[in-house]
């Protein structure tokens, strides 16, 4: 009986891997290349993808011209590339997303089902990670730097493991890059990186040599020529910019942040921890394990100091779960290991068959997430925009769109900044302004009151008032309160045209 039991549970649960695997597919398939943002900040990375086509600079001195977002430019030039294949917009960004997610999947089955020899358990790895594609704020195809960083970062875990022979170097010389390229692609990815360097100094310290070469040679070379090519302006808005950002490591906070990454999956989180809490000494003893729970630490230390930052969102998690996703795949393969020992088999079928059916539970409670919550833009969504874009045109001179200024692009206008980086110069976005702020608010008053502007389109005219105490201010209406919102992140449409002539 207990073996039928547990035959049923398994098969129900691979069959919800399976199920979020699908429902992933085919929300990404249905909106990749929707014309318009799924997420507030897309729009401002399109702009940087087109400037790359252009020939232009991705760090320059602030203006009002133009402003970047403050992460490092890999995702930017590898969306570049995938835009000079299959042509410029939103789909060629949201492709390297997708890529990344399924490079992600991929590694999380590899690495487990290496380590436990089961392909359940890694299918099983897999789909917890599917499964969290609504915690991360549907961020699997998102315009965004986030799953290029995991991408690589699991890339390098993978490669770095304990089961190579330790003879050969050439995986773990790989590795270093890997990781260096993952901080090229996010700042927050070099938890991990270093993570692993410091694992392997403490139990290979060869392997860790020549880990940390690698890694510091790659970021060395890649840094360096945007330093040279920026004018110094690359360490500005990687660095000097972030460490204003305000960050709470008080125990309320992290104990919040926590909470937060795990109450919607405890079951995963208990699971995926009961190995080393089990175990712990034999876990301890066995190198691969060793290192994967190590590595899924980091990955989730990644995802919680990042939310300690005041203006972060869920999308910092995306390592999170990446690590939760390999501890839970692991633990599935050592309760498969355990069954083979004769003495325990009376304990360990019956508890495999209760887990599975835990196990189900969790992914069925995730799933009612995917049925509240808008994913795919609609046929309205796009003709809103449409009658957006053809707004701009109708204008003969300028039209401001600060915070969408794609739309600007689209309509043959000059895109200028995007609020969001801006107010990373402005105060607005961290602890205090750059000292470049008086001069690019200057430029940005020249720009609302010059004679070629015609009208500002907004999304939150707080962002402006000290430009338009005297316009005239004409409210967007749309059919209902969904309508053109971003699927993804805050709540962010044109809600103002404004005229100041």
């Amino acid at each position: 009986m207990t073996a039928l039991a547990q035959k049923i549970f398994k098969t129900l649960l691979l069959v919800f891997c399976i199920s979020y695997m699908a429902l992933d597919l085919y929300i990404i398939s249905s909106r990749i290349f929707y014309p318009y943002q799924l997420e507030w900040m897309e729009g401002a990375a399109l702009i940087q993808v087109q400037r790359l086509l252009a020939g232009q600079g991705l760090y320059v001195r602030p203006s009002v011209d133009y402003v970047p977002l403050i992460y490092p430019p890999l995702s930017y030039y590898v969306s570049m590339i995938a835009a000079k294949l299959i042509g410029f917009g939103f789909g060629a960004l949201r492709l390297i997303s997708f890529l990344s997610s399924t490079v992600c999947a991929i590694f999380i089955f590899l690495a487990i089902r290496e380590k436990t020899n089961s392909k359940s358990a890694g299918l099983l790895g897999t789909g917890v990670f599917a499964s969290a594609f609504m915690l991360t704020n549907q961020w699997f195809d998102i315009a965004r730097p986030d799953m290029l960083a995991a991408a690589l970062s699991i890339l390098g875990i993978y490669l770095a493991h304990e089961g190579i022979n330790d003879k050969k170097y050439l995986n773990t010389l790989l590795s270093g890059s890997a990781f260096a390229l993952a901080f090229m692609s996010k700042q927050s990815a070099l938890i991990v990186g270093l993570a692993a360097i410091l694992y392997h100094l403490i139990f290979n310290w060869k392997r860790g040599v020549h880990m940390a070469l690698s890694f510091s040679v790659s970021v060395g070379i890649i840094y360096g020529v945007f330093w040279l090519t920026s004018a110094g302006w690359v360490n500005y808005y990687l660095f000097t910019i972030p460490a204003a950002h305000a960050f709470s490591f008080s125990v309320g906070r992290i104990a919040s942040v926590l909470i937060d990454q795990f109450l919607p999956i405890p079951i995963f989180f208990i699971a995926g921890l009961a190995p080393i809490l089990l175990w712990t000494r034999k876990i301890f003893a066995d190198k691969e394990y060793r290192y994967y729970f190590a590595m899924a630490g980091a990955l989730i230390a990644t995802g919680t100091i990042g939310r300690l930052n005041a203006f972060s969102a869920r999308n910092v998690f995306v390592s999170s779960y990446l690590g939760i996703s390999l501890l839970a795949g692991l633990e599935a393969g050592w309760l498969a290991e355990l069954i083979k020992d004769t003495s325990l088999q009376k304990i360990v079928q019956p508890l495999i068959a209760f887990e599975w059916l835990l196990l189900s539970i969790q992914f069925g409670f995730l799933a009612p997430a995917y049925f509240r919550t808008k994913t795919i833009p609609t046929d309205q969504d796009r003709l809103i925009g449409n009658s957006l874009v053809a707004t701009i045109k109708k204008y003969s001179g300028d039209v401001l769109v600060p915070d969408d200024n794609y739309l600007a692009l689209y309509a043959g206008k000059t895109p200028y900044y995007n609020e969001i980086p801006i107010s990373e110069i402005s105060g607005q976005g961290n602890l205090y302004p750059m000292p470049e702020w008086p001069e690019v608010k200057r430029q940005i008053d020249l720009l609302v009151h010059s004679p070629n502007t015609c009208a500002i389109i907004v999304d939150f005219p707080k962002l402006i008032n000290d430009w338009i105490a005297n316009c005239r201010q004409r409210i967007i209406t749309y059919p209902d309160k969904s309508v053109f919102m971003p699927v993804a992140g805050p709540n962010s449409r044109p809600n103002l045209i404004i005229t100041c002539k």
